[in-house]
């Protein structure tokens, strides 16, 4: 969606952002009082992995009158686990996504990691979590 009227600026779109923010984390804590939910049923850790919206490769998982629901492709959410390259939360699911892509090598990881943030993406911790953990998951 493309915005109408003045163009938007860093600091306006940050306080769009924070607004947006604000809200949702209003919705949720009135959803958790309603259903009994602990405050850890929805969590936004996700949003230092998720990369730039002309990379997301968009797939629509629901549409209705005034709601678009969209996931990223299986191939972009690999690229956001291994951007988060937590063992014990991304592991699994890593591996997982490696088999549904057919990405199964390090040099393809790699690949599609600088392919869906840019070359300078990749720290020394995902490149370790790449070629020690999930590469040793996929070996054996």
């Amino acid at each position: 969606m493309t915005p109408s009227g003045p163009e938007l600026d860093g600091p306006r779109i940050w306080r769009i952002l924070h607004k947006i923010d604000s809200n949702l984390q209003q919705a949720v804590r009135a959803v958790s009082r309603r259903e009994g939910l602990t405050g850890r049923w929805f969590n936004n850790d996700v949003r230092d992995a998720v990369p730039p919206p002309e990379k997301l490769e968009p797939e629509i998982l629901f549409s209705g009158r005034n709601l678009e629901a969209y996931r990223p492709s299986l191939r972009v959410l690999l690229a956001m686990k291994l951007t988060a390259h937590r063992p014990r939360k991304d592991l699994n699911d890593a591996v997982i996504l490696t088999g549904e892509t057919g990405i199964d090598t390090v040099d393809g990881m790699t690949g599609l990691l600088e392919n869906v943030y840019g070359p300078d993406h990749i720290t020394p911790e995902m490149r370790e979590f790449i070629d020690r953990t999930i590469a040793k998951r996929l070996a054996g």
